[in-house]
This record gives C-alpha cells, sequence and structure tokens, in this order.
C-alpha cells in the first residue's frame, strides 16, 4: 500500500473538494504500484491548477493485488472557491460540475495512457465529497414547496433537514464555510417559506425548531462521515 500523504483519513467517500475511485482487476505489466502513485499525482495536481488557478492538495493512495486506487482533492476551502460566483448555491452547482470533471478526466486518461482495456475494470466512481452533500442538502430543502406534505410529513423533513445541516458543518474544516453555509441555508430557508405560502394561502408552514443554528463551539470535532457515494 501507498501514500502520498500520511492520514488514511483524508480517504473518507466525502472528504475534499472532490474524489475519484477507479479498480482494476488486471494490472499492466509496466505498471507499478509507484508508478501509479505518481501518475494520479500528477495528473491530478495539473488538471487541478488548470481548473482553479490554485495548488489544492492532492492526497493518493494506492493499494497492492487489484490495484486500487484512490485521489482526492483538497486543501482549499468552499469561501474561496465561490468567491467569482453569484451566490452560494451557484458556487456549489460549479463546484459539484468541476468535481464530476475531474473525476472523469482522471479516469479517462488512465485508461488511455496505460490502454486499460474495459473488462479489466471493476469500478469506478465519481465521489464529490462535501459540496455533493451541500448541494443535495438544498435539494432537499426545495422539495418542502410540495403541496403534497402534510403537517407531519412537513416537521418530519424539517428535522431530517436539521440533521443534514449538523452533519455538513461538522465536515467543514473552515469557520468562514460554516458561516456562509449557514447563512445560505438560513436564507434559502426563508425563500422556501415564502413561495410555499405565494402558492398555498391557506396553508401555513411551520418550522418546529430554529433548523439551521451555528453551533457556538466552533471547535467541535470533525467526523469522518458516512461511507455513502456522492456520485
Amino acid at each position: 500500500m501507498f501514500f502520498l500523504k500520511d492520514s488514511k483519513n483524508k480517504f473518507s467517500r466525502v472528504s475534499g473538494i472532490a474524489s475519484t475511485y477507479i479498480h482494476l482487476k488486471d494490472v499492466p505489466h509496466e505498471l507499478t504500484l509507484k508508478q501509479a502513485l505518481l501518475y494520479f499525482e500528477k495528473t491530478a495536481r495539473h488538471w487541478a491548477k488548470e481548473q482553479f488557478d490554485s495548488d489544492l492538495s492532492i492526497d493518493v493512495l494506492v493499494e497492492e493485488g487489484s490495484l486500487v486506487g484512490r485521489i482526492v482533492l483538497g486543501g482549499v476551502t468552499i469561501y474561496g472557491l465561490i468567491a467569482g460566483y453569484g451566490s452560494f448555491r451557484s458556487g456549489i452547482d460549479h463546484i459539484v460540475s468541476d468535481g464530476r470533471a475531474f473525476s472523469s478526466h482522471v479516469i479517462y486518461q488512465f485508461e488511455q495512457d496505460y490502454n486499460i482495456p474495459g473488462d479489466a475494470v471493476v469500478k469506478t466512481e465519481r465521489r464529490l465529497g462535501v459540496p455533493g452533500k451541500i448541494q443535495r442538502f438544498f435539494k432537499h430543502l426545495d422539495q418542502l414547496n410540495s403541496i403534497d406534505l402534510s403537517h407531519n410529513e412537513r416537521e418530519s423533513e424539517i428535522e431530517k433537514l436539521h440533521e443534514e445541516f449538523l452533519k455538513i458543518i461538522e465536515l467543514l474544516s473552515d469557520d468562514r464555510d460554516r458561516t456562509i453555509f449557514q447563512q445560505a441555508a438560513q436564507q434559502n430557508k426563508q425563500e422556501v417559506i415564502e413561495d410555499f405560502d405565494d402558492q398555498n394561502p391557506s396553508i401555513s408552514v411551520d418550522w418546529p425548531i430554529d433548523p439551521f443554528p451555528l453551533p457556538e463551539d466552533v471547535n467541535i470535532p470533525r467526523i469522518i462521515g458516512p461511507k455513502d457515494e456522492d456520485a
């Protein structure tokens, strides 16, 4: 097993801005684990520099046996990446789109450069990390506009959103990221209420809790999130 960095925690499915996974059952004879590691690092770093004009941290893990490669982009704040976009949500959408493009590029280049046949590939995945979770949070929040939800169902969905919010806050390592995410969530919550009121004037939207408070303790322990795929 080879690491480019020394912390295996970086290879959680939800870590970083984006990550890529590729698993081969048949490894080319001329390709050593060290060569694969250096190839993934070089390809990822070149792509990140071109796309973000920034030196992101690149973490690579290559495992023995049938080759398994994991590449994680990180080392930057969401706050910094979305600065050029009109809103937090549009910035998140662009980061997610870039994450998909990154994974597709790395996988495609690797298969082309080493002439990897399709039947040699066991599995590839494009993982969207924290930005993917944030994007799904807002999509979930938007769904509260649905008239099909009963009052109890709406309260249950709001409780779930509260839990999602806190999990994302724990995954964000920079306080600026946590603050702008909280502000965007509160703003979008108000827009959901107003949109629902406009469409359904006879039905009131009650939020049973203050759903998106920023925890007072800014040093709460970070967690390695559940191993769900963000593809």
